[in-house]
């Protein structure tokens, strides 16, 4: 396979022309502004919705480039715009700007073409005449017979509409030079930004596709910016997943989530449940979204959860004094569960006052039915059966082998522990936190979890757990039944000096070696895949971020 080396700068380039594009779009002081791209030239702009002005848009990766009398950057730019002059394209007053991140070198008809008063533009069309016919370069062959083909009139006319802008920012720094031009407070500024190009890449995507319009208005980009304004008002919060679905379409059938149980125990239909997936996928990612962004105020998730709980509470009272309860009838109880989850998709609980869009309130209240214990069900009986389920310890109904669980010893949980140390400490040259500690064992003995494990810590923790949901099912409860497994194991570690706990609440492993197991313990092979693993964990949370950050990947509160 040939890999086209080329294709960065191309691409960088046409998202350059995107960038700079709005940039432009949003300084307009008209609103009868527009732009197009990609139509005349590589941008053409309208301030005032009459005159309009062409930009040609040369983006360099490197910071040092210039611009000589001989650059392809000026000499292409000029023949685009001389074949526009010799068909009649320009307008009198059009303005030609050829924007570039290389720098006018001293001296040369380059930096003679910046806008400068009293510029003399027919000694500078001269002297590009001159380059013309000196130069030897053939790429450029085609650019100087274009310019050639003009009248002495139309060479000076055409540089006199020529404005050179160099220097200009690069697409890494773009970003930097738009975000002070939104009205939005500074503390929302990036999260305000990514929404608006997010929308602004598929609306000129659209544009170029479709040309069904050869501008894009700036009414069009006041309309935006005035939703998204109202998105981040301090009583509303931004709605990013409205029609989004899930990676996977929803199959009633297969999806073993606790929440679809609880439908299923309801006797909902196989269309009910799945739109009742997509619901709990939108308002995860949307929760998450909200979190990672750091736009809800402390404990505001948490009080949101119980108002839902106060409200289902309140109506599942009502529920037990129905007949049907009291009776323990099942048709009846599932007729009331339907109405319990009926009155918990329509009633009004918000997160803040505007916002409104139902799957928040919906999918939310799906979350809290996949709790390892329910906050909330439908069946009025669900938890009571639930309860038969898993009355035994969560590590004693895995499907590990036998001798493992008889490992379930100090020395063995020590060993698990110190390998996932050494691989947070190789990765990230200190200790491993306190806190984090507590979530090896959860992951590396439960087995289901441990062989669905990513094989490189390249790949993004939060990313893993959002595309496998399902390793949530259960796992707070798995986590604190092996709570008293895990402080011992870090006691007898410290006493026999193979783990060392800092000032600083950081484990680290010593160099003392740690004794073998005993001979008469079964040493399989899925014990050595047990350490592996470990070890792999411990890499993985050094790049993962804070130990707080973790907790709520893994959703389990420290």
């Amino acid at each position: 396979m040939t890999i086209n080396t080329n294709a960065g700068p191309s691409f960088l380039g046409y998202l350059y022309q995107m960038e700079y594009a709005l940039f432009l779009l949003l300084k307009a002081e008209h609103d009868e502004a527009k732009i197009a791209i990609e139509y005349l030239d590589d941008v053409n702009f309208s301030s005032t919705g009459t005159s309009v002005e062409l930009f040609q848009l040369k983006h360099h990766i490197s910071h040092l480039a210039t611009l000589t009398d001989y650059s392809p950057d000026l000499w292409k730019s000029i023949r685009a715009w001389s074949d526009y002059t010799k068909q009649g394209y320009l307008k009198p007053d059009s303005i030609l700007s050829l924007v570039t991140t290389a720098i006018a070198t001293p001296n040369s008809i380059s930096e003679l073409l910046k806008p400068t008063i009293g510029r003399d533009n027919k000694a500078i069309s001269e002297k590009l005449l001159e380059v013309s016919y000196s130069s030897n370069n053939q790429t450029l062959e085609p650019s100087f017979d274009a310019y050639q083909a003009l009248s002495d009139k139309q060479r000076e006319t055409l540089i006199a509409s020529i404005r050179l802008l160099d220097g200009e920012p690069h697409i890494d720094e773009m970003a930097a030079k738009i975000k002070p031009l939104l009205q939005v407070r500074h503390e929302y500024r990036d999260q305000f930004y990514t929404r608006l190009y997010s929308w602004w890449f598929e609306r000129v995507k659209l544009h170029v596709i479709e040309r069904n319009s050869n501008w894009i208005a700036k009414a069009e980009l006041i309309n935006q910016l005035s939703d998204l304004n109202v998105q981040f008002h301090p009583q509303a919060l931004p709605i990013d997943f409205r029609g989004v679905n899930p990676p996977e379409p929803p199959n009633a059938n297969t999806d073993q989530r606790l929440f679809v149980k609880q439908l299923k125990e309801i006797m909902l239909t196989n269309r009910e449940i799945e739109i009742a997936i997509v619901d709990y996928y939108r308002a995860f990612e949307q929760r998450s979204r909200w979190e990672r962004e750091q736009l809800l105020h402390i404990d505001e998730l948490k009080h949101y959860e119980q108002r839902l709980f106060d409200e289902w509470e309140r109506f599942i009272l009502r529920v037990q004094r129905q007949p049907s309860f009291i009776s323990n009838d099942e048709i009846g109880l599932q007729s009331l569960g339907r109405e319990i989850f009926d009155h918990c998709q329509g009633v009004d609980v918000r997160i803040r006052d505007n916002v409104t869009e139902p799957y928040v309130r919906r999918g939310s209240f799906h979350i809290l039915a996949n709790e390892d214990i329910p906050r909330v069900w439908w069946h009025p009986e669900f938890v009571n059966r639930l309860q038969a389920i898993i009355q035994l310890p969560e590590i004693l109904k895995s499907e590990e082998p036998l001798e493992i669980t008889n490992l379930f010893n100090a020395p063995f949980s020590t060993r698990i522990l110190r390998e996932s140390i050494k691989g947070y400490q190789n990765e990230a040259n200190k200790g491993m936190p306190y806190a984090l500690v507590f979530l090896v064992l959860p992951i590396v003995l439960h087995k289901p979890l441990r062989e669905s494990l990513p094989r490189s810590i390249s790949t993004k923790m939060h990313v893993w757990l959002r595309e496998n949901q399902h390793v949530h099912i259960q796992f707070p409860s798995r986590a604190r039944n092996l709570l008293p497994i895990t402080k011992e194991g870090i006691m007898f570690g410290m006493h026999h000096e193979v783990i060392n706990l800092a000032d600083n609440a950081e484990f680290s492993s010593t160099a003392k070696r740690f004794r073998r197991r005993p001979a008469n313990t079964v040493d399989t092979e899925e014990v050595e895949r047990i350490e592996q693993r470990a070890h792999f964990v411990g890499r993985w949370f050094a790049q993962a971020g804070s130990a707080t950050s973790i907790y709520m990947m893994w959703r389990v509160q420290p």
